[in-house]
């Protein structure tokens, strides 16, 4: 086979010597009758369509840059193969119509489709345009001018796998799932969605979605919708479903915009779930919460009538234990002036031991008062100057001269009612005196803004108290043995519990942090306001 040259001498430009462009192979004739200059195939190796050109029988005699680099082939591959060579079998009655049309219309331009082979495994699917080349008169060559559609072709099959993996999805999943346009005319929907919307009978159904809701909440659900479109976000929203019955079932439906890669929105998909059993749940939850208020608000009237008497008993009771306790406390010491040389030191000392008896059971009746009373007599919270208040408390409990008090003097503010913050610090203030056993003693007050809240710290260098102990001393009537208590310094066993009762029912808390031997330090959290309910 013989390499030629190009005539140019049709458009009047100076010729080439054979080899020097782009190369035509077939017969020498051929070179001569053509009309492929060397501009046309320079347009045609730079043309990003894949280019054949190939004789009447079906030689080869042409295939441009991208057609060579596209199918794996070197232009020496091409000189023995003809068209049948490079295409699928099953194609070959496509090549064999191209090649006819050199008899039958050589002037008509006919669109093929077919798949070339390259070396090895490569197949490449193209669509594209052929024609015939006259020179008077007679067919000289066919070309032809092909779209690679590998990518396509992948697109289409990516496409359509998705579509299958969609419909498989949806074909299996629990909730109903449809697809709309812009305008809410359905397009897609699954079966369970047919189920949801009463129309298991209909394959296809046609018409906007919202008419699977219930006609009293179908206006919500356009307006939803419309919403949705303006704004182009997704919709959420629960509603009714149409039923034949006069049981309501309740859907949740969710609508999301899909976009077409230039952001504006293609079409919309959604989901539609069945929450009828939860709506019938959330009802009786409704309705149990309602009953177990009311319930609630009864025991609570009940209880707080109970109080009440309580209260109402306990005064009386202590008013009545406090005449015969005066009484008693008054004979003894009668009895003690009257007869001390008869009784002698013993005996005075036993009525003294009577008399200190009876002032603890009138402090023990006492304490017992003020417990109940405390949240039932209502006083007003103002800004109290602690700083003033901790001078108050110190001026009347008198601490022994051994025994040192410091407090902030910074003149900070604390908000509560006035004779509750003064029965806290006056009870802490009081244990830690009552139970020191050094002659030096040190009680130290400090405070510490946390948030909304106060957090005092009452600290003694006294004898301390054993971990065991730490929350039994905050319980009504408990008392701990402690050999460095003086005579007569007894207390009601009520002041700490009363402590924690005002504290915890404004919504702050207190602990203690103790060892034997290392003091204690007590810790108040006061809330700016209250919290608990008396």
């Amino acid at each position: 086979m013989n390499d030629f040259e190009v005539n140019t001498h049709s458009n009047g430009e100076g010729g080439r010597k054979a080899g020097t462009g782009p190369v035509l192979r077939g017969v020498a004739s051929f070179a001569d009758r053509t009309r492929y200059d060397f501009k046309t195939l320079e347009i045609f190796e730079t043309s990003g369509d894949l280019v054949l050109v190939v004789s009447p029988s079906g030689k080869i005699l042409y295939a441009n840059r991208l057609w060579r680099d596209s199918l794996g082939f070197e232009e020496n591959d091409l000189e023995d193969l003809s068209l049948f060579d490079v295409t699928r079998t099953e194609d070959h009655a496509i090549c064999q119509a191209w090649l006819r049309q050199s008899e039958q219309l050589p002037e008509q331009v006919r669109e093929v489709e077919l798949v070339f082979k390259g070396k090895g495994p490569l197949e490449i699917p193209v669509r594209g345009t052929t024609s015939a080349e006259l020179n008077q008169g007679e067919v000289v060559c066919l070309r032809g001018f092909f779209m690679d559609l590998t990518r396509q072709l992948q697109a289409e099959a990516e496409r359509q796998e998705a579509f299958e993996l969609f419909h498989v999805l949806s074909s299996h999943a629990p909730v109903g799932i449809f697809r709309v346009d812009g305008a809410g005319r359905i397009f897609y929907v699954n079966r369970r969605w047919r189920d949801l919307a009463q129309m298991p009978h209909l394959p296809r159904p046609r018409g906007v979605w919202w008419q699977m809701i219930h006609t009293q909440d179908r206006d919500r659900a356009v307006r939803s919708w419309s919403s949705a479109l303006r704004h182009g976000h997704e919709m959420n929203q629960e509603f009714r479903v149409q039923t034949g019955g006069e049981a309501s079932r309740w859907v949740r439906i969710r609508l999301a915009p899909i976009g077409n890669g230039q952001g504006r929105v293609r079409s919309w998909v959604g989901t539609v779930e069945d929450i009828t059993e939860q709506q019938l749940a959330a009802a009786v939850l409704q309705r149990t919460q309602e009953d177990l208020e009311r319930m609630v608000q009864e025991r609570t009237h009940a209880l707080e009538l109970a109080n009440q008497d309580l209260a109402e008993f306990a005064h009386v009771v202590s008013h009545d234990l406090k005449a015969p306790l005066r009484a008693v406390s008054n004979l003894s010491e009668w009895i003690a002036k009257d007869f001390s040389d008869r009784l002698g030191e013993d005996g005075t000392e036993m009525f003294q031991r009577l008399r200190q008896r009876v002032q603890h059971m009138q402090q023990m009746i006492s304490g017992i008062l003020s417990y109940t009373r405390l949240g039932r007599v209502s006083s007003e919270e103002i800004n109290l100057n602690f700083t003033e208040l901790m001078g108050d408390i110190v001026q009347v409990l008198a601490p022994p001269p051994g025994i040192h008090v410091r407090w902030p003097k910074d003149n900070l503010t604390i908000r509560g009612v006035r004779e509750q913050i003064y029965q806290v610090f006056q009870n802490l203030l009081d244990n830690a005196v009552k139970f020191m056993d050094k002659p030096d003693g040190r009680i130290e007050i400090e405070a510490e803004r946390r948030g909304a809240a106060w957090e005092f710290s009452v600290r003694d260098n006294g004898p301390g108290i054993e971990s065991r102990y730490h929350q039994r001393i905050f319980l009504v009537f408990e008392q701990l043995d402690n050999p460095s208590t003086t005579k007569g310094s007894e207390g009601s066993g009520i002041g700490l519990a009363l402590v924690k009762r005002i504290v915890e029912n404004r919504g702050g808390n207190i602990w203690i942090e103790s060892e034997i031997g290392q003091g204690s330090v007590f810790f108040v959290r006061w809330p700016d306001s209250p919290v608990g309910k008396w």
